[in-house]
């Protein structure tokens, strides 16, 4: 099954802003449609209550006028009594057609208008006799005081469902409130949820764009690059994926470009570096003392070179080197002991004075490596010292942690060139003053194979202008 991907950021965002709305939009017409629904409640509620207690009062008043009539027909007051009674009759019974359709399912409502029917018939019948005597009109009288009962009954009752109708509305208008507000909350929820879905679904490729790139940054070009979402962030992740590829043909052609040529650099350099062996050892011939200060310099700079090829070679090698350390248990002074023998000629040059503070540490790592990285640290040492310098060796454990520092006392390193100093080939300013060079690989180098240890170096603030660098390795004790 396969789901809806837009097109765009633009359209997934305009989609987002229009699903997170929707529940806000629905909540706004539910609660219009329930206020007039409520207000169409009350106004009819309202009509037909005024029209009951109006019409109920009404009613009232004709059975007092009607009573009013019958009295001036038993006093004898003759000006049209019948007929005008006769025109109140026809109202009342207006009246109660009116209330009985208003209120059709009250069985006590009905039931008054029904008795009071019942009571104003009879008293018609009474006054329908022809030639109708004093006795019958008294009788008519009487029932008048029920027919009046009744009437106040049924305007009471009209007051009472008046009442009723209101506290129903009243209700109506609590419940519709706590159904509005519960519905509030409700949608509210949603449009939270909607807006975390839609965050999570435009922020992600972006993150996932960021991360790409600085894997791209730190060359990590074996990771293949594969952006979810829209189409144009997926076009975007297959470009991205693209430079991946060219960066990683670009790289595989530096390491063999460097290989090569370093190669092709060892053949003449074997030549000269055996013939000038010859040459001090006399093989060819004896030489003066001038020639052989000659040769010397001439074998010491070939060595140098050698180093030079061999760091290189061994720069675009890092990355797959790291992939395959030769782990054993290895003794860190001993190893800290053979850098400085390999180093003893310098270190007496330049007559340096090398103070070691040094804890009996033993961990699980590549031999060749961890020699790498306290030969090159050595040699920049050396190389910074002045004459009668100092070199400062610190080996120690912290928490769970093995620090070594190597730290020198000589030019330091300029504010300009720190954040640069692991960069492959970067020579700072402060370079050495001696005729041989470096290449700028050593601390690329030392980073790679410390990272492949799973440690950190870091270059540490010194007030004193000294040179130290801090190595930190994790888990890898013995």
């Amino acid at each position: 099954m396969r789901f809806y991907r837009p097109r765009s950021i633009l359209i997934l965002t305009l989609l987002g802003f229009c699903l997170v709305s929707l529940p806000f939009v629905l909540a706004l017409i539910s609660t219009a449609l329930s206020v007039n629904t409520l207000t169409r409640q009350t106004e009819q509620a309202m009509v037909e209550s005024t029209k009951i207690t109006q019409t109920s009062y009404r009613l009232t008043v004709l059975v007092d006028d009607m009573e009013h009539d019958i009295q001036s027909l038993k006093n004898n007051i003759q000006i049209n009594i019948l007929e005008r009674y006769n025109e109140n009759r026809k109202d009342v019974k207006n009246i109660l057609q009116s209330l009985t359709e208003l209120l059709p399912d009250d069985q006590n409502y009905q039931s008054l208008l029904e008795e009071f029917k019942t009571k104003e018939e009879a008293i018609f019948q009474r006054l329908s006799i022809p030639n109708v005597n004093s006795i019958e009109i008294g009788r008519a009288l009487v029932g008048f005081e029920g027919l009046a009962t009744v009437a106040e009954q049924i305007l009471n009752e009209s007051h009472r469902i008046l009442h009723y109708k209101l506290n129903t509305l009243k209700i109506t208008a609590t419940n519709a409130e706590e159904m509005l507000i519960w519905q509030a909350i409700s949608l509210g929820i949603i449009a939270f949820i909607l807006a975390g879905i839609f965050t999570v679904l435009i922020t992600q490729p972006i993150r996932q764009i960021d991360q790409a790139i600085r894997d791209l940054g730190n060359a990590a070009f074996n990771v293949p690059i594969q952006i979810k979402g829209p189409d144009d962030l997926v076009y975007l992740g297959e470009r991205l994926d693209w430079l991946r590829l060219r960066l990683l043909e670009l790289e595989a052609e530096k390491n063999r470009f460097l290989r090569h040529v370093s190669h092709e650099l060892k053949t003449p350099l074997a030549a000269i570096r055996e013939g000038s062996q010859l040459m001090i050892d006399e093989i060819a011939g004896k030489i003066n003392p001038e020639q052989r200060n000659i040769v010397e310099i001439l074998h010491k700079n070939s060595l140098q070179l050698q180093h030079l090829i061999e760091n290189l070679l061994d720069f675009s090698a890092a990355h797959f080197k790291t992939l395959h350390l030769q782990y054993s248990l290895e003794n860190l002074n001993d190893l800290i002991e053979q850098g400085l023998n390999e180093h003893s000629l310098a270190i007496k040059t330049k007559n340096l004075n090398i103070n070691k503070q040094l804890d009996l540490i033993s961990i699980m790592g590549d031999r060749e490596k961890l020699l790498s990285i306290i030969d090159n640290l050595l040699s920049n040492a050396i190389k910074f010292s002045p004459q009668q310098g100092i070199i400062s060796l610190r080996l120690y454990e912290s928490e769970k942690n093995i620090i070594f520092e190597v730290e020198d006392d000589g030019i330091g390193i300029s504010e300009h060139d720190k954040p640069k100093i692991f960069e492959a080939f970067y020579q700072g300013k402060n370079r050495s003053k001696g005729a041989i060079k470096g290449s700028g690989l050593g601390l690329s180098i030392v980073k790679e194979y410390v990272e492949a240890h799973q440690g950190t170096i870091n270059l540490m603030n010194n007030k004193n202008a000294k040179t130290c660098f801090r190595i930190i390795l994790s888990n890898l004790k013995g």
